[in-house]
């Protein structure tokens, strides 16, 4: 029961920064359930953490279509983006905010 309990009061008290360190974390697979769940649930009551997760699933969404239609090389592996990655990435964000506008 105190368990529960103690669950319950960290996803009511999640600050800002504790939920986008976890958003950040979940990409690696190194976060809780419970973590997850608080910084989904904050999310839901916080307007700019909602419209800054919203921004990385889109981002996430492009860098993984970008990846999906050419062969992994060192810049996307994590090493640093290509010049031309960079332009690509650039135009791929400048487009899904021109779209957001709409």
């Amino acid at each position: 029961m105190r368990r529960i309990l103690k669950s319950i009061w960290y996803v009511l008290t999640l600050r800002c920064e504790e939920a986008d360190r976890i958003r950040s974390l979940a990409q690696s697979g190194t976060t809780t359930r419970i973590e997850r769940f608080g910084a989904w649930s904050h999310a839901l009551v916080c307007r700019g953490c909602w419209i800054a997760r919203n921004q990385t699933e889109k981002l996430e969404a492009l860098i993984d279509d970008m990846r999906g239609k050419e062969p992994l090389t060192d810049a996307s592996r994590g090493r640093g983006l290509s010049p031309e990655g960079r332009a690509r990435l650039k135009r791929a964000l400048d487009a899904a905010a021109q779209q957001d506008e709409k």
